[in-house]
């Protein structure tokens, strides 16, 4: 069985993912995410021409790449750096990670996984402000959601984790939901276009 840089993208993440809703080891979910998004990143910048890796880079610049291949250039590296230690590490810190591989899977024009759409979801109920959810026009309804948001992101870790393993379930159990909810995203899509 071949397996291409797709394929074995796609599994990495998955499998980082799965990992990361599990509570597994920081740093074996640190290895598998960056190895994804080198892949995901290098193949953007070979089949499509759309600017986006250019907006990347600028959004991460030299500071923010040094930071998000920090640990995995640790983990990888000993010729020169032999007796160096990492001082600490957890999941937390792969999320960004996880999240700009999504985003390139995405951006690929490829159908997200059940673990993909979990994450990306999670992602936004955690960092609401980060991304444009529009308020909801009921005030009472908006305040309630933002309410609701803030208790979970104010909730111990490992509740956080079940919230996106639990809608990663969901997800694997109701494969239907995702083809509907991309269905209704694309034809939104090509209304505003």
């Amino acid at each position: 069985m071949t397996i291409t840089k797709l394929d074995a993208a796609r599994r990495q993440l998955n499998s980082a993912i799965e990992l990361f809703f599990g509570d597994g080891d920081s740093l074996a979910i640190q290895t598998l995410a960056h190895a994804s998004f080198k892949l995901l990143y290098d193949l953007y910048g070979k089949w499509r021409t759309d600017g986006y890796l250019a907006r990347l880079n600028e959004l991460l610049t030299p500071v923010g790449w040094k930071r998000l291949s920090e640990v995995p250039n640790f983990l990888k590296h000993a010729d020169k750096d032999h007796d160096a230690v990492l001082a600490d590490h957890s999941a937390e810190a792969v999320v960004s990670t996880i999240g700009i591989a999504c985003v390139l899977y995405a951006r690929l024009g490829l159908e997200m996984t059940p673990e993909m759409q979990a994450f990306d979801d999670w992602a936004k109920v955690m960092n609401p402000d980060l991304f444009e959810v529009p308020r909801d026009p009921d005030e009472d309804l908006e305040q309630a959601y933002r309410e609701s948001l803030r208790v979970l992101r104010d909730s111990p870790w490992n509740v956080q984790l079940m919230t996106g393993k639990a809608t990663l379930a969901m997800y694997r159990d109701n494969p239907h939901y995702l083809r509907e909810r991309a269905e209704r995203r694309a034809k939104v899509w090509r209304a505003v276009r």
